[in-house]
């Protein structure tokens, strides 16, 4: 049996001291769990603590959390979104790592076997397979396929019925997570020290390298990440500095999301909605999710409000300021109103947008010309303003409109007319 991974992880934190990542600068800041950090636009909390050695993780059909432990003997155990505990399996030699099968199967990767659980309710497992080597981490991949990684970087493919491939589906330098990429129908690799990589796997077993990571930074698991905010960059935790970082899959080039874990282990994404990680010395789970902040409403009145989208000129917009929105702190140079920016001065090259009092609200409202030599992308009988204030909170407005057709004028009653406020 091999020795207890956790307290080899604790000291290895402890002894290595590593160089300045390099790594594209990122701007963070300290979220809602202390100590850690996030990157900007983002939020952190505890799912579960005082949990032993969480490790692996897998979400069910239910989106409830099941978490492997890095443990002699352990149970692996089935969370609820919110983090209560509805369930565990019998005690298992080193639950490592978990997956859930298309019917709704828990597999369950040991340190020599790969049990499966129909039922955290009956407690009732049976194995699939035997005779492996300190089994890192399984995963599910296309058409049902299981596939388990061992410390030694092998990959075995197993079918549902428990048939093992005679020899490793594919080879690498050593042991460390293995999840399904979505992009490729393969998996997405990482492989501890020295080599510390991140690889993509294709489905005939060929591996090509994505990144390197720092020497001795442990890449423990890597993602696809889950859209929306996350965006389509692999998510990579770094189980020796604390960090979780993004790597572009094209060039490679990585950059800080997150940091102050004290061993990020494995993390699967809740879609665009959030990421789980298991901070592995720590005993917890910890979600980071994206902070959505609520578009202020501006009201605004398009003059004339019955325009031609190719008449080659200057498109005046009112943006009245109001309780919420001071237009002072509009950031003109992002505003977009259906595919028209604001119009640059010919000279100065500064945006032509002037403040008066247009109503009797005695609050400065903004007067902006928009360029319409651009490609008007707005269907129907309104147009939408959308932009966002210099601290990059977002703002929008709409108007109605008519559409003129080309070397038509519009028409006097058009022109002025103030939009219901």
């Amino acid at each position: 049996m091999r020795p207890n991974r956790t307290i080899q992880f604790a000291l290895l934190s402890l002894i290595i001291t590593l160089a300045t990542l390099s790594q594209v600068a990122s701007d963070t800041h300290e979220s809602s769990v202390p100590g850690i950090e996030v990157l900007d636009g983002f939020d952190a909390e505890v799912v579960s603590e005082g949990l032993w050695a969480p490790f692996g993780l897998a979400l069910d059909a239910d989106n409830s959390i099941l978490v492997g432990s890095n443990c002699e003997m352990c149970p692996a155990l089935r969370l609820s979104h919110d983090g209560l505990l509805t369930g565990a399996s019998n005690w298992i030699v080193d639950p490592d790592g978990v997956a859930v099968d298309s019917s709704g199967t828990v597999l369950v990767a040991g340190d020599q076997t790969v049990t499966l659980m129909n039922s955290f309710a009956s407690g009732v497992d049976q194995t699939l397979a035997d005779g492996f080597s300190n089994l890192n981490d399984i995963v599910v991949g296309n058409g049902g396929a299981i596939f388990v990684y061992d410390s030694n970087g092998e990959i075995w493919q197993i079918s549902s019925a428990g048939d093992v491939g005679s020899a490793p589906f594919a080879i690498t330098a050593s042991g460390g997570g293995i999840s399904h990429d979505p992009l490729t129908g393969g998996l997405l690799v990482t492989t501890g020290p020295p080599s510390d990589l991140v690889l993509a796997i294709s489905p005939g077993g060929t591996a090509t390298e994505i990144a390197a990571m720092p020497a001795f930074s442990n890449p423990a698991d890597a993602a696809q990440g889950g859209g929306g905010h996350f965006g389509d960059s692999i998510y990579v935790t770094l189980l020796n500095t604390g960090e979780i970082v993004t790597v572009d899959r094209e060039s490679g080039d990585s950059s800080l999301f997150a940091r102050g874990f004290s061993t990020p282990a494995r993390l699967v994404f809740e879609g665009e909605h959030g990421v789980l990680v298991s901070d592995l010395t720590a005993g917890r789970i910890i979600r980071i999710f994206p902070v959505v902040t609520e578009s202020i409403q501006a009201q605004i009145d398009i003059r004339p409000s019955c325009i031609n989208p190719k008449g080659h000129g200057s498109l005046p917009v009112v943006i009245f300021g109001s309780p919420d929105l001071d237009v002072g702190a509009i950031d003109f140079a992002f505003l977009d109103l259906e595919g028209f920016s604001v119009k640059a001065r010919p000279r100065s090259g500064g945006l032509m947008v002037h403040f008066e009092f247009v109503n009797d609200d005695d609050l400065l409202d903004a007067f902006a010309q928009f360029d319409d030599n651009s490609q008007w992308t707005g269907t129907g009988d309104t147009a939408t303003l959308t932009g966002m204030l210099l601290d990059e909170t977002p703002i929008e407005g709409t108007d109605s409109i008519c559409i003129v057709p080309h070397r038509v004028k519009p028409s006097s009653q058009s022109i002025g007319r103030s939009a219901s406020r």
